[in-house]
């Protein structure tokens, strides 16, 4: 499937993290197998033969088919059924909303059609608040490894699970000295001013730089903004640095694709990305399909 998105060994390889050679053995495995070419191999690079195609289609239909059965049959009982109803809400940070939510939210309205979904977006503080006051049954966020239990706090009976690393980057002028770099540590971006996506009490970067003062020194904030446009002008005309994380980065670089540089940072961060729960509330049958949908696509 990867082979006919990309029609390219090479890209093909590097999405699946297969080399080249694996990827040709199994092809050739599975056309000895069915007993016809699936590909057709060019200068410029692969394309499907016409009996490849009808494969591809017949096959990704049962692969649909077969993801749904299995969101069907785990341990939630309730998730057997496609008669589910009730309402559920959802609140999520930024990173969610790129890509992921957008399918997991498709999936659920196609599956469970008599689910009445609510779909809120905000900054941490805000999910976390959604959560403890029973205003939204899951939460989507992203904290850092170190800091969270004191930002989630145990009173609030708030539990975290975790999906995936998110990793950061550094977001600087295409003009700036460090544009060429391949990577740059925190301490080396903090020559500049900052500005901030969000505000700068629920940033997640500027809350671990604020919390290793000692190492990092002062940052100087000249902006915080919830506008990418804005922020991104700012940091193309040099007079600032950004943070960008990986799920938010493609957004990041469409507004500015040939002004702004992304950098990874070189600093040993634990962001992590993953969904909050109110442990003392028991989860609705609609939320813990969610859930399953959610780690099913992370």
């Amino acid at each position: 499937m990867e082979l006919a998105k990309t029609e390219s060994m090479s890209l093909a390889s590097k999405v699946l993290h297969i080399s080249p050679q694996g990827i040709s053995s199994s092809i050739a495995r599975l056309e000895n197998e069915l007993g016809f070419k699936l590909l057709n191999r060019t200068k410029k690079g692969v394309c499907l033969t016409e009996a490849g195609q009808k494969y591809l289609e017949l096959s990704s239909h049962y692969l649909n088919d077969l993801s749904a059965l299995k969101l069907q049959t785990l341990d939630n009982p309730a998730a057997k059924s496609f008669e589910l109803e009730g309402s559920l809400a959802i609140y999520s940070t930024t990173p969610f909303n790129i890509d992921i939510l957008p399918k997991v939210t498709t999936f659920l309205c196609k599956m469970y059609p008599n689910i009445k979904l609510s779909l809120r977006e905000g900054h941490t503080g805000q999910v976390i608040e959604a959560v403890v006051t029973g205003a939204s049954e899951v939460g989507l966020i992203m904290l850092e490894k170190e800091s969270k239990t004191n930002f989630l706090g145990t009173e609030n009976h708030v539990k975290f699970y975790k999906l995936f690393s998110n990793p950061i980057y550094a977001l600087v002028s295409k003009d700036s000295p460090l544009a060429s770099r391949k990577s740059v540590s925190i301490k080396e971006l903090l020559n500049y001013p900052l500005v901030i996506y969000m505000d700068s009490k629920n940033n997640i970067v500027l809350n671990h730089i604020m919390a290793n003062k000692h190492i990092y020194g002062e940052p100087k904030v000249i902006m915080d903004s919830d506008n990418i446009p804005t922020r991104n002008k700012v940091i193309s005309e040099g007079f600032a640095v950004g943070f960008s994380n990986r799920y938010t980065l493609r957004k990041s670089m469409d507004e500015n694709p040939e002004e702004i540089i992304a950098i990874p940072i070189s600093d040993k961060l634990n962001f992590y990305c993953g969904y909050i729960v109110n442990s003392q509330s028991a989860l609705s049958a609609a939320a813990k399909v969610f859930i399953n949908i959610l780690k099913a696509n992370c």
